[in-house]
């Protein structure tokens, strides 16, 4: 978009909202820079990632949520507990390959598969249950927190538990990255 908004258009438009504003904070250091571009005098601050930190400061404060405390209850029961998280087609699948070698190892473990777009998670469900009839799987919406203690792959289909799942969980593979 910092391309789009350079163009001799839009430039001056762009120049006079970050100029107006007290304090631009860029999510990255080539954020910053991209935005230094369209307006040298606009006053910038520290660079941050607002998201990341108000979802720190919410695992922070907040009461752990009952799927939250059936992670930590199956984690205390001495599974491993790993999240994939953000993942992609394919990545689902890879994901339970893991975990069935990890079942197959022996090592008490569980999987909860977070798909990017929660709409795909009943799919995911099915794929899964069929390319590895051996492994347990459960949906969130549909099986609850209850259904951790005799699974092993969890698909969450949710927004907004990410925070308190990394929280929860011993590792965490996020998608997009195979």
């Amino acid at each position: 978009s910092a391309r789009r908004w350079s163009c001799r258009l839009l430039a001056p438009l762009a120049q006079r909202m970050l100029r107006t504003m007290r304090v631009v904070c860029a999510a990255s250091a080539g954020d910053e820079l991209r935005l230094r571009e369209l307006c040298a005098e606009a006053s910038f601050g520290p660079v941050a990632d607002l998201k990341a930190a108000a979802a720190y400061a919410a695992r922070e404060v907040a009461t752990p949520s009952s799927l939250t405390a059936a992670l930590l209850a199956c984690a205390r029961a001495g599974r491993f507990v790993w999240v994939a998280a953000s993942t992609h087609a394919g990545e689902e699948a890879a994901a339970a390959a893991v975990q069935a070698l990890l079942r197959a190892d022996g090592l008490a473990s569980l999987a909860v598969v977070v798909p990017r777009h929660p709409v795909r998670a009943p799919a995911i469900v099915d794929e899964l249950m069929s390319k590895q009839p051996l492994l347990r799987v459960a949906l969130h919406s549909q099986d609850g927190a209850s259904a951790l203690q005799n699974t092993d792959v969890y698909v969450v289909d949710a927004f907004g538990l990410l925070p308190e799942l990394y929280a929860a969980a011993s590792a965490a593979f996020v998608g997009n990255s195979l």
